[in-house]
């Protein structure tokens, strides 16, 4: 009879582990909210109000400890990459989410209102004879002076008020142009919160919940997929920069994800055995379309699907036909897409001092190639390295959140080495990695084109406006195009190393947000 019942209870025990297997991201993520919420309450007791919560830290601790549950049974099992990448990402992005106060990732606040018009069926923004718009949205969404709203203490305020949605003011709104496609999970929030009548500050969270959890799911199969370079993918994701905006409602958060998806997808499918099946030439289709529709700069990533031309995925002339049909029409999407952000107008102050005239600076560029080359050039000199730092996450919030620069200089020195980590009999063919190059100097070249139309003076020697986490979604081209059998570098507990290392960069920055809002 003892033994019976020894036998059910070690079966129940067996069974309650399996369940907690099959669920634990799930179980992980949630257990993630809590402790961010935990920390914050502990930080705001003790700043404003002199106080420790022992409940909260004692709280916080048993989180923790279930947390280090979910990632000591991965690390022990050896689990794959995307596996690992989950089991950590999900508390330390989880802490980026809820410790950074909305509106405080660059533009946060333009694209709260866009999400909150595509969530009134908003899907294109309507504008007048003079290309303006006003997003018609709660006065308590009114996020627009940034010194009214930058503590903890205000945002505990913010969160305890009783928000009426039929309060509307009319606020202009810079990304107005942006399509829909970049709001469709954060909408759903607001959708939500407007039904049900939640705190505005509330349902912002929400929105960034939803966001995050896709940049998760984008982040697992991008890693996934790879068929080699699975290191660098993985260290590039925990870019604090790259992890600050996925945790928010910027547009940046989907787009971000979207390409880095992409170009992962485009390598698996070119090192397929098989030829492409429906799902995954409409996924490429799919993806390519998010890309066009995002930002036009972006576009020529689409190109790299060319590398797909004379492999096993696409090797009859009909596949061929598909790829060439595929970039063709996200191409002419690209342009409809540009064509129609032309009708919004963006006149401020800053505009008509510094007389930019977009139409005027293209007929500058076209009429003096050279001058505009040398200002290309001239930039790159002046402020190489500040896009470079802010590339790797020096700045957040809107460049007035400074990450220690040790941390920084330690991830930049461990994504250059991230590309020969992996042990891999394959890499990309030398055609491959030039045109990965080629493409990677396209989109950094309209990048900075993009912002001398719209931040820069007609036929000025310097463009300005340019930051470097507009390169996010285009660095890891070049880490992928580095990758060699010939230049594997045989580490030592390497996985145990890198991860450690990457918590101590994402927690300095963690460490720099909460410094900023604890005034």
């Amino acid at each position: 009879m003892k033994i019976s019942k020894k036998n059910t209870v070690k079966k129940i025990l067996r069974n309650t582990y399996q369940l907690f297997l099959k669920c634990r991201f799930v179980i992980e993520f949630l257990i993630s909210i809590l402790l961010g919420i935990s920390v914050l309450k502990i930080f705001y007791y003790h700043t404003y109000f002199a106080h420790t919560s022992y409940k909260n830290i004692i709280f916080s601790v048993f989180l923790i400890a279930i947390i280090l549950f979910v990632i000591i049974d991965i690390l022990r099992k050896k689990e794959r990459l995307e596996k690992v990448f989950l089991g950590f990402m999900i508390p330390i992005g989880m802490l980026f989410l809820i410790m950074n106060i909305p509106g405080y990732v660059p533009d946060e606040a333009a694209h709260i209102y866009r999400a909150y018009d595509v969530s009134k069926g908003i899907l294109v923004a309507p504008v007048d004879e003079n290309g303006y718009y006003e997003s018609v949205v709660p006065k308590d969404m009114n996020l627009n002076d940034r010194e009214q709203f930058r503590t903890y203490k205000m945002l505990f305020d913010k969160l305890a008020e009783t928000n009426d949605y039929n309060d509307t003011e009319g606020l202009f709104n810079p990304a107005q142009s942006y399509s829909f496609v970049m709001y469709i999970f954060s909408a759903i929030a607001f959708l939500i919160g407007r039904l049900c009548g939640l705190n505005i500050f509330l349902v912002i969270y929400l929105a960034r919940i939803f966001n995050f959890i896709f940049f998760l799911v984008a982040g697992y199969f991008t890693i996934k997929i790879l068929p080699f370079g699975k290191w660098v993918a993985f260290t590039y994701l925990f870019n604090p920069i790259l992890i600050h905006e996925a945790a928010s409602i910027s547009a940046d958060s989907i787009v971000n994800s979207v390409i880095l998806f992409f170009i992962s997808y485009v390598i698996y499918l070119a090192y397929k055995k098989e030829k492409m099946n429906i799902k995954e030439k409409a996924l490429l289709l799919t993806t390519g379309i998010i890309i066009s529709l995002a930002k036009y700069v972006y576009f020529p990533i689409i190109f790299i699907a060319l590398i797909l031309l004379n492999t096993k995925a696409v090797e009859n002339k009909k596949d061929k036909r598909y790829i060439y049909i595929t970039i063709l029409t996200t191409f002419i999407l690209a342009i409809i897409s540009y064509l129609m952000t032309t009708k919004y107008k963006y006149i401020n102050a800053y505009v008509l001092e510094h007389n930019i005239d977009s139409t005027e600076q293209i007929k500058y560029i076209l009429q003096h190639p050279l001058r505009y080359i040398s200002s290309i050039f001239k930039t790159i000199a002046l402020n190489g390295q500040d896009y470079f730092l802010g590339f790797n996450g020096k700045y957040l919030g809107w460049l007035n959140i400074l990450v220690n620069g040790v941390p920084i200089i330690l991830y930049s020195m461990m994504l250059l080495i991230s590309p020969w980590l992996e042990k891999t009999k394959i890499e990309l063919k030398k055609s491959a990695k030039i045109w990965f190059s080629i493409i990677f100097i396209g989109v950094f070249v309209l990048v900075l084109t993009g912002m001398y139309l719209i931040n820069s003076e007609i036929g000025a020697d310097i463009i300005l406006g340019v930051q470097g986490r507009y390169f996010l979604p285009i660095g890891i081209l070049l880490l992928y195009a580095l990758i060699s059998p010939e230049r594997y570098v045989k580490f030592k507990n390497v996985r145990l190393i890198y991860l450690t290392l990457l918590i101590f960069v994402d927690f300095s920055a963690l460490n720099a947000l909460k410094t900023f809002f604890l005034i």
